[in-house]
């Protein structure tokens, strides 16, 4: 069933993000906290944005078996992460640790996003080629190239000094964000 669209009062200081999440929710891919709460600065969890990516973009069923020891076979986001794992959407830490309950930093939102798209077959665009953040030297090389396009495709964007920082934890309204510039714009 379609949720009505504005249900969220706490979206006041993310008024910038007010219509991302708004449409997510109303898509049913990303829910609130409690019925009218979002909470969207809240940091996000690594497999609450992976569970995001896989609904957001209809990610197939995964036939690899899951290897990391931090992430029980009866977790709610199981079956979300062996999709997304099985479609080369996460790697995880390391060969056995996905980093269950730890924060997502906004360059590992962007990698799992760009591969979202790259596996559901969803082009991105580049809209300036020339589009750059001022911190591009701080990204981490496993995720430069994924930043560097989200960037060009006007999906990601700088704070208001052109800063990603990419090494920050991502909140809610941005992963909400990301998501619907990519999706829905």
């Amino acid at each position: 069933p379609q949720k009505t669209a504005g249900k969220f009062t706490d979206l006041e200081s993310v008024s910038w993000a007010e219509e991302a999440i708004n449409t997510l929710a109303k898509y049913d891919v990303i829910n609130g906290k409690s019925e009218n709460i979002f909470a969207p600065n809240d940091y996000i969890k690594r497999e609450e944005f992976a569970q995001l990516i896989v609904k957001s973009f209809n990610i197939p069923s995964g036939t690899q078996e899951l290897k990391f020891e931090d992430v029980p076979k009866d977790a709610w986001y199981y079956d979300s992460l062996k999709k997304a794992f099985s479609n080369g959407i996460i790697n995880g830490m390391s060969e056995t640790k996905f980093g269950t309950g730890e924060f997502i930093t906004r360059q590992d939102m962007a990698v799992m996003l760009y591969r979202a798209a790259a596996a559901a077959g969803v082009e991105i665009l580049v809209v300036d080629a020339e589009k750059t953040v001022n911190d591009s030297a701080d990204i981490s090389e496993y995720a430069a190239d994924a930043v560097a396009e989200l960037v060009k495709a006007g999906i990601i964007n700088g704070d208001q000094n052109r800063n990603f920082n990419p090494k920050n934890n991502a909140t809610r309204a941005q992963a909400a964000v990301m998501i619907y510039n990519l999706l829905y714009k």
